[in-house]
């Protein structure tokens, strides 16, 4: 387990991990093991689950239920990559009509676009590499990233950034985005693209945090795509799930949210100059962030 930056910043709280409710059950596997995780990575926390239907309401009752007998900090924490719908609106329509009076009931912001979720990233593709003996070589080979999909556009196109940054840091020969549902290219657009492009194989990153019946399925889904005929070998990584990375990330936006300190002013995370990361390392920087390129680094609100 990676060492987080902050240990827990209260006496006791209540993480209420929360992904949207798509009719699909997650994996419970994932969230347990994400659960047991997020625990040991902050001991004063009681860490559980919450699934987040499109009105909200069982958002709402967990919450009443809580407080019921809770008064300290419970932060909502959530388990989607990016910020989409679920965050930018559900969550904060049902934080509105939440009473003050028993304490503080926080958002923590996303993981999003954040050096340690590119190393996790990393670690899935290199472990489906490594599991292969006959594996191509990344520059013979294809990177599909695969994520959910969202009606938010903003959530896609961090997708986007992200997949950019694992293809040039991996040295594959090519990438593609796709999405299981909801944004465009699908998976049979992207693949009607990449099977024009004559790579040995093709290896699916699903960029999901928690799995379920689409995610496990991506690779039988792949090969249908492709057909029988199609001779390309397909590797699939896993999930993101509870890799050290995802779970210190996690663990720091909870402390973010209890603390104060979103950072929302400006992601500065990703600058070169900042720390090493992931497609960026062989820039040669000088580390000390001591440079004019033209932003001001202050988080302060």
């Amino acid at each position: 387990m990676l060492e987080g930056k902050d240990q827990a910043m209260t006496d006791h709280m209540r993480v209420l991990m929360c992904a949207p409710d798509t009719g699909t059950p997650l994996s419970t596997d994932d969230i347990q093991e994400l659960t047991s995780g997020l625990s040991s990575a902050l001991p004063s926390a009681d860490v559980e689950f919450c699934a987040v239907t499109p009105d909200g309401v069982g958002l709402a009752t967990r919450l009443s239920e809580i407080r019921k007998d809770f008064n300290s900090d419970v932060v909502i924490l959530p388990t989607t990559p990016f910020a989409d719908d679920m965050q930018k609106r559900l969550i904060p329509s049902v934080l509105a009509t939440q009473s003050a009076d028993a304490g503080r009931t926080l958002l923590a912001r996303d993981a999003g676009v954040d050096p340690a979720m590119l190393r996790a990233a990393r670690a899935r593709v290199e472990e489906a590499l490594q599991a292969h003996n006959q594996a191509a070589a990344p520059h013979e080979s294809l990177l599909m990233i695969v994520g959910r999909g969202s009606i938010d556009t903003d959530a896609n196109g961090n997708l986007m950034k992200m997949a950019r940054m694992i293809w040039e840091g991996l040295g594959f020969g090519w990438a593609e985005v796709a999405f299981v549902s909801g944004a465009f290219p699908s998976i049979e657009q992207s693949l009607a693209r990449a099977g024009r492009l004559g790579f040995k194989s093709i290896v699916v990153m699903p960029y999901a945090i928690l799995g379920d019946d689409a995610i496990d399925g991506l690779h039988k889904r792949v090969m249908e795509a492709l057909g029988p005929s199609a001779g390309t070998q397909v590797l699939t990584a896993r999930a993101l799930g509870a890799e050290d990375h995802v779970v210190h990330t996690l663990a720091e936006r909870v402390n973010e949210a209890v603390a104060g300190n979103a950072k929302s002013v400006m992601n500065c995370q990703l600058c070169t100059y900042r720390e090493q990361v992931l497609a960026l390392e062989a820039h040669g920087h000088d580390h000390d962030h001591d440079h004019p390129h033209g932003h001001d680094h202050t988080h302060d609100d």
